[in-house]
């Protein structure tokens, strides 16, 4: 005879509690690309941490992306760089107040 049970899981699936002080909310908008998605995670940790060089770096990369993929599929609906116009102004932004 098989005995029966149910699997439980430690992860309740909620999300941790944004630690105080946080700059820059993880953006939950729609997915692009497995690696966009990635470099835009590290562009966020890159904020988050205060290292603007290098999320510097990582928007050009993802604007050279965004602008050569534009040229390959001509004027395709999916393709937009809404994402890549919040990033710029959140790095703007942030390094403003650097300044001050």
């Amino acid at each position: 005879m098989r005995t029966y049970g149910f699997r439980a899981t430690t992860d309740a699936g909620l999300r941790e509690a944004p630690p105080p002080g946080m700059r820059m909310t993880p953006s939950n908008q729609s997915y692009h690309r497995r690696l966009d998605d990635a470099m835009v995670a590290i562009f966020e940790r890159a904020c988050s941490t205060n290292n603007l060089d290098s999320a510097a770096d990582v928007l050009e990369v993802l604007i050279t992306w965004h602008r050569r993929r534009s040229a390959k599929y001509g004027r395709e609906r999916r393709i937009n760089d809404d994402h890549l116009k919040s990033m710029l102004a959140e790095l703007k932004r942030l390094t403003n107040l650097r300044r001050v």
